[in-house]
């Protein structure tokens, strides 16, 4: 079967297979003919050509090998012209630690009654989700974030088919994240994602590890513990202590809880500090597939209270404002502090009391665990942080994550790759 493909995959790339793979990915005729410079009577000409005899199926998909379309996407890339943009964004990172830039074509059309935001995440990460598995064929341990755009990265692996690494693949998964916290008068509305638990790290991790490895019988569960430590309110005052507490815990408490974690068995096994005689599965992390947020919710029916709880960082005297004040987004759960955020003013001191009162009461991958395994990835030749991030509101949270050499893969829908290049062009 593999002498085949390869065989399919080295004919030359038609015209007509390149104008498919574009109708199939969500571009207009008139999108097309501008990209490739044909006029609409021969986009249409094509079009027709490969529905008659089967090639192109109007459930926007091709019916050829994955293979093939992989070699199809790797010639339109060619016209996409993503070079000038992929150089502006290698050279934002001072430790050359991002390898790869691919750019998934944005798509707009939403079906039915869908959120238009959860359609387009749901279609890029479905599109990116051979991309990670070429990635995946050179892992080993790989830790798994969470939310929205992994999941659908998961959906996509049901187009293809069993076994898309091997039958004995060695790829061993696990959860980086631990649970999101949930507001009991929350009703979620998403018709896409209807079950918010599906999202979770260790849900994910389990879904990876069914799809493609042995199962999932031996993959940890971070189920039940909270990502984040309640906090405590900053006071202004500088002739009272640097913090107080409303409602969080004190040191020792804190020290108590992180005790009671590191007991149980599953989230020992993925966060054992390093020194530890079975060091946690963190610090042999050689992939890590995460994606990149904003500090906002995003669509209608996004919750609220997914991330960093709204309740907690109410409780310690802030809110949505300042918590936009002190980070530009997240990567894979890692807060990534605003860069205005620095300086030796009043305000930034409070912001940077806050980045510090967060960082300190997190209990899932933090941004030195990833920094460690990108660092690994170039010194080794491995594949590194996967990072996925669709839409131009994230073009800060993806500049932020090189900058701070977290991402050795980058995967961003073009959307977001001509917003990026709008911004490092200024």
């Amino acid at each position: 079967m593999e002498e085949r493909a390869s065989a399919v995959d080295s004919q030359a790339i038609t015209q007509e297979e390149i104008v498919a793979l574009l109708a199939s990915e969500g571009y207009s005729q008139s999108a097309i003919g501008s990209l490739l410079k044909l006029s609409q009577s021969t986009i249409s000409r094509l079009l027709a050509s490969s529905e008659s005899r089967g090639y192109l199926i109007r459930d926007v998909r091709l019916n050829c090998p994955e293979s093939r379309v992989r070699a199809i996407r790797a010639e339109v890339n060619r016209f996409e012209k993503w070079d000038d943009v992929k150089a502006k964004l290698k050279r934002l990172c001072t430790r050359k630690v991002l390898a790869s830039i691919d750019v998934v074509p944005t798509v707009h059309e939403a079906h039915g009654d869908f959120d238009p935001w959860e359609a387009s995440c749901f279609q890029f990460g479905r599109r990116s989700t051979w991309i990670v598995v070429d990635y995946l064929k050179r892992s080993h341990w790989i830790g798994v974030s969470y939310g929205r755009t992994l999941f659908s990265v998961v959906d996509g692996l049901k187009e293809l088919g069993p076994h898309p690494i091997g039958q004995k693949s060695e790829l061993r998964f696990f959860p980086t994240w631990t649970e999101p916290y949930e507001d009991a008068n929350y009703k979620f509305k998403s018709k896409l994602f209807p079950n918010p638990a599906d999202l979770s790290s260790t849900r994910l991790a389990k879904a990876f590890s069914r799809a493609l490895s042995s199962g999932d019988d031996d993959v940890p569960s971070l189920n039940c513990f909270p990502s984040l430590l309640p906090l405590e309110e900053i006071t202004d005052s500088v002739e009272d202590s640097v913090t107080k507490s409303t409602g969080g815990f004190s040191a020792d408490e804190r020290e108590v809880i992180r005790r009671f974690y590191r007991s149980n068995k599953s989230y020992n096994r993925v966060f054992a500090p390093i020194t530890d005689p079975e060091p946690g599965l963190i610090h042999a992390m050689d992939t890590a597939i995460v994606g990149i947020g904003t500090t906002t919710p995003q669509g209608p029916n996004a919750n609220p209270n997914w991330h960093v709880s709204k309740t907690v960082i109410e409780s310690a005297g802030f809110g949505q404002k300042q918590h936009e004040q002190a980070f530009v987004g997240d990567i894979g759960g890692v807060w990534l502090p605003h860069p205005h955020a620095r300086g030796a003013t009043k305000k930034n001191s409070r912001t940077q009391d806050y980045i510090e009162l967060i960082r300190d009461r997190w209990m899932g991958v933090t941004g030195d665990n990833l920094k460690a395994c990108a660092e690994r990835a170039k010194a080794e030749d491995r594949v590194g942080v996967i990072a996925l991030a669709v839409g131009q509101d994230r073009s800060d949270a993806v500049i932020a994550s090189i900058r701070a050499s977290l991402v050795n893969r980058l995967i961003i829908d073009s959307g977001l790759a001509k917003k990026l290049d709008e911004v490092l062009s200024k």
